[in-house]
C-alpha cells in the first residue's frame, strides 16, 4: 500500500472531510517517509503535488497551499473543489519516478560565491550557512512528463529538492550553486561516495562533524513544528496537528518503521491514558482541546509539554521469545478481535520497556523487520497476560527464553 491507497479511502468519504484535512494527513505521512528514508516505489511523492499543480494548472496561486487554491478556483464551491482534487490527484499519481543522470561531488566541493551572496542578499541568511555539501546529486524524472526533482545524497541519507519544470532548469540550478556544468553529469556514478563538509574552516569542522539534513525522528520534527506550526499543517489548530501526526503514524505502521532511541509515537495516546487524569477515548487532540476549554493556543502548549515528556523516555529492549512454526492465535482472541485471522504471524516477540518507569510494549519481529505494537502496558505482568490471551504463551515460556 502507498499514500495513494490511503487517499482512495479518504476520497470515498470526501463529502465528510475537508481538503485541509487531506493536506495535513498527507504532509505528515510524507514527512515520516522522508525522515526514515522510505521510498514508495513507482509512485510520485505526494509532497510534490502542490508544485506539480503550479506547473500544470493555469491561473492558480499556491501561496496559501493547494486546498485554498483549488477552493478559490472553484469560487468557494467546496464540492466543486473536491471533485477537481480527485481528478487532479488521479492524474498526478500516474506519473512514475525514473532515476536519471547524476554527478558525484568531490570532497573539496564548495558553493559558488555568487550563490552565497544571493543567499545573503535575498534570503537574509549568513553567507557561510552551515548546511552540508552533498556527496552526489541525481535527477529524478516524473515520466511521462519533463518535470523532475533533484535527489541529494549525504552519506547514507538522501534529501529531495523542490520540483523543476524540466531537466535543463534543474541543471542550471546546480550550476549556479556549485559551479558544475551540464557536461559533468553522467548516467553512471563516476567514483565512490565520500562524506563531505560544508564551507567551514577545519576548526569549525572539528567542532561539528555531523550535520543533520533533516530531523532524526518524530520528536525532533515536533520541536520544529512547535517553532513554526504553519509551515507544516497550515494553521495553529491542535486538530490539524492531530491529523498531520495521524498521517505520520499511518506511515510508521504501514512500513513497520521503528525510530531508534525514542518511544513509538503511536503509543503516545496510551501513555496519556496511563499517566494523565481523565479519559482519552476521543484522542489526544480532542481531549486536550476540551481540557483547555477549546483554546487552541493553550491546548497546543500543553501538547508540546506532554509530548516532550513522553519523547524523553528511553526504550530498552528486553527478553524475547521465538514463536514455534505453525503458531496460532487463541480462539478467544480471534473471536474478540474480529481481524486476527488476517494478521501476519510474527516470528519473534520482544519486550521493550520505557525507562525511567515501568511501562512497556511488545515488539513483533518478522524476519529482520520489527514492528512496535500497541497497546502500552502499565507493567510487564499486564504484557504477559495479554500475550497469554493472544498466543497461549505463559510466563514460564518467557523465563525459559
Amino acid at each position: 500500500m502507498t499514500i495513494y491507497n490511503n487517499l482512495d479511502n479518504m476520497i470515498l468519504s470526501i463529502d465528510c472531510i475537508s481538503l485541509g484535512y487531506i493536506d495535513a494527513y498527507c504532509n505528515g505521512y510524507s514527512w515520516a517517509l522522508d525522515i526514515n528514508r522510505v521510498e514508495e516505489p513507482s509512485v510520485p511523492p505526494f509532497k510534490y503535488f502542490s508544485g506539480w499543480l503550479g506547473m500544470t494548472q493555469r491561473k492558480i496561486s499556491l501561496v496559501r497551499g493547494w486546498p485554498v487554491a483549488l477552493l478559490a478556483k472553484a469560487r468557494n464551491d467546496e464540492d466543486q473543489a473536491k471533485r477537481a482534487f480527485v481528478k487532479l490527484v488521479s492524474r498526478y499519481r500516474k506519473l512514475c519516478p525514473v532515476p536519471g543522470m547524476s554527478v558525484v561531488l568531490p570532497r573539496e566541493q564548495r558553493r559558488t560565491d555568487k550563490y552565497l551572496r544571493w543567499r545573503h542578499d535575498v534570503l537574509k541568511l549568513p553567507p557561510r550557512e552551515r548546511t552540508p555539501i552533498p556527496d552526489r546529486i541525481q535527477v529524478i524524472l516524473l515520466r511521462p512528463s519533463d518535470i523532475c526533482y533533484l535527489r541529494s545524497t549525504y552519506g547514507d541519507q538522501t534529501e529531495d529538492s523542490s520540483l523543476y519544470p524540466d531537466v535543463g532548469m534543474a541543471l542550471r540550478e546546480v550550476e549556479d550553486e556549485y559551479g558544475i556544468s551540464p557536461e559533468q553529469w553522467s548516467i553512471q556514478e563516476r567514483g565512490p561516495i565520500v562524506v563531505s563538509h560544508d564551507n567551514v574552516s577545519p576548526d569549525d569542522t572539528q567542532k561539528e562533524t555531523a550535520i543533520r539534513v533533516q530531523p532524526n525522528n518524530c520528536y525532533e520534527l515536533i520541536r520544529q513544528i512547535k517553532a513554526r506550526p504553519s509551515m507544516y499543517f497550515g494553521g495553529r489548530s491542535i486538530e490539524e496537528l492531530g491529523v498531520y501526526l495521524a498521517g505520520y503514524t499511518s506511515a510508521m505502521i504501514e512500513y513497520r518503521i521503528v525510530e531508534q532511541g525514542v518511544p513509538p509515537f503511536p503509543l503516545f495516546l496510551d501513555w496519556l491514558a496511563l499517566t494523565q487524569k481523565g479519559t482519552w477515548h476521543r484522542g489526544w487532540a480532542e481531549t486536550l482541546l476540551s481540557k483547555s476549554k477549546y483554546d487552541h493556543k493553550v491546548a497546543l502548549k500543553r501538547f508540546f509539554q506532554l509530548v516532550e515528556r513522553f519523547g524523553s523516555l528511553h526504550p530498552v529492549p528486553g527478553t524475547s521469545i521465538n514463536l514455534r512454526v505453525g503458531q496460532k492465535r487463541s480462539p478467544d482472541y480471534t473471536q474478540w478481535s474480529g481481524i486476527a485471522k488476517n494478521l501476519p504471524m510474527p516470528d519473534r516477540l520482544q519486550i521493550v520497556q520505557l525507562r525511567p518507569g515501568k511501562t512497556c510494549y511488545l515488539r513483533h519481529w518478522f524476519g529482520e523487520r520489527a514492528k512496535d505494537e500497541p497497546p502500552l502496558f502499565a507493567n510487564v505482568d499486564m504484557l504477559f497476560a495479554a500475550v497469554d490471551y493472544e498466543f497461549n504463551i505463559g510466563v514460564d515460556v518467557w523465563s525459559a527464553g
